[in-house]
């Protein structure tokens, strides 16, 4: 059985249309968990009529607001089967949602599938998940290529786009508080395994509107210049850091960590961006899931540390 766990908060106007999505899915043999952080809205409410029409769904309510990691980390811990999506209350998935991530996961920890970006509407964006990173997915089928993305530049996993084996998630459930978001760590723990698969399939319909509890859209001014003055770095460094300190590893994605540590502490020195050249070309296509516009994001990298 497949366990969905569904973290909501005041999700009124988009929870309805995602619980319909779920419950259209072509894999039946799955439950709903729905963890509720104590809305204050007609959220508790609808997924009370929600759990009275189907026995596979089951709500819980928090006393109080935890914020969504914590809720999550209940929604999780209240799973009971084999695997465990994750949901997030807005968006919608695709009919084969399910059995694209349940057929791909096969004997690694994690897989993921790709979104589609949509307005609040539910009209196209015309980008995935992928695109808005600029991103080729061709560049997602290696185990190495995963980790020096994550590593030398950032997550590019949706968590709502997941699923884990549980025994793997139960494991690492808790997000440690040097990661803002729930997804990235849980992606980071699969990609240093080499547990992670992807498939390029659209599964998710992935709503933007004003309430996006993440904006994935690449298109903040605040995010561009942490990217340009290296406080991302520092975050990064940090979120490594936990991970070599509290996960194992094969040698390979060891000795990557240990680089990828150097590179995050010394990239403002401009001979160690000098030295780092060779990696740097070397990891290129890996760190930007692309080979667009080399000599100027090498300029940037030399001038200013931006990776």
């Amino acid at each position: 059985m497949i366990s969905i766990a569904l973290a909501a908060y005041n999700g009124e106007h988009f929870i309805k249309d995602q619980l319909e999505s779920i419950l259209n899915q072509t894999i039946q043999d799955f439950e709903i968990v729905v963890c509720d952080d104590n809305s204050n809205d007609s959220t508790w409410k609808i997924l009370q009529e929600f759990q009275s029409r189907d026995n596979r769904i089951r709500v819980f309510q928090n006393p109080k607001n935890l914020g969504f990691k914590k809720n999550f980390e209940i929604a999780i811990q209240l799973c009971e089967g084999e695997y465990i999506a994750l949901c997030d209350q807005d968006d919608i998935w695709v009919s084969n949602h399910l059995e694209v991530l349940h057929t791909s996961i096969g004997t690694k920890d994690a897989s993921i599938g790709n979104a589609l970006f949509v307005d609040k509407n539910l009209q196209s964006l015309g980008v995935t998940h992928i695109e808005s990173l600029n991103g080729m997915t061709k560049y997602l089928d290696s185990d190495i290529g995963k980790a020096i993305r994550v590593l030398f530049v950032g997550n590019f996993c949706q968590g709502a786009s997941m699923m884990f084996k549980a025994n793997f998630l139960k494991s690492i459930y808790q997000v440690p508080d040097v990661f803002e978001v729930h997804d990235v760590w849980y992606a980071m723990a699969a990609i240093c395994k080499k547990s992670l698969v992807f498939s390029p399939v659209i599964i998710t319909y992935y709503r933007q509107h004003d309430s996006n509890v993440i904006d994935r859209t690449g298109k903040g001014i605040e995010k561009r210049l942490r990217g340009l003055f290296g406080r991302q770095s520092d975050a990064k460094l940090h979120q490594i850091s936990y991970a070599v300190n509290n996960l194992s590893f094969d040698e390979d994605i060891t000795n990557l960590i240990y680089e990828a540590i150097l590179f995050h502490k010394n990239k403002r020195r401009f001979l160690f961006r000098l030295r780092f050249l060779k990696t740097w070309f070397a990891y290129f296509n890996y760190m930007y899931l692309n080979n667009k516009n080399r000599f100027f994001k090498t300029l940037l990298f030399l001038l200013f540390g931006r990776s």
